[in-house]
């Protein structure tokens, strides 16, 4: 009888255990979150992060100013006022590298990129950073 009730027990927990278990990518689930708490807009039904509405306000807010990545910046700074400079930089991997994997940029002497910037400028770049 008890090892009748024990098996039972053992039979329930595992069902109750592994029911529970579920699999979810969190960078997407978080991204999901915060692209529809930001209404990211989008320029198609895939929900590309469009350079022109997402990440050039980003970038002509937190980089294109004087002596960083504006307009007459050196070949190494990278010109940000327009794509073409944006994706020099998004197509070296220095643009990645600095800004979502090192986080050092902008640098200390300005406010840090919030994780919602961070998101749609990496929802772009993995989309082949598009110039839309």
């Amino acid at each position: 009888m008890h090892f009748q009730n024990f098996s039972c027990l053992i039979v329930f927990s595992f069902c109750v255990a592994f029911s529970a278990c579920t699999y979810e990518n969190e960078e997407e689930l978080f991204l999901n979150e915060v692209s529809s708490n930001n209404n990211i807009e989008s320029t198609d039904s895939n929900n590309v992060v469009s350079f022109s509405q997402r990440v050039k306000p980003i970038l002509s807010q937190n980089c294109n100013s004087s002596g960083c990545h504006g307009a007459g910046a050196g070949a190494g700074r990278g010109n940000f006022t327009d794509y073409q400079g944006v994706k020099r930089k998004v197509d070296n991997g220095s643009f990645e590298r600095r800004v979502l994997v090192q986080q050092n940029m902008p640098p200390n002497s300005r406010a840090p990129l919030s994780q919602a910037e961070l998101n749609d400028i990496r929802s772009w770049i993995n989309a082949g950073a598009p110039n839309n």
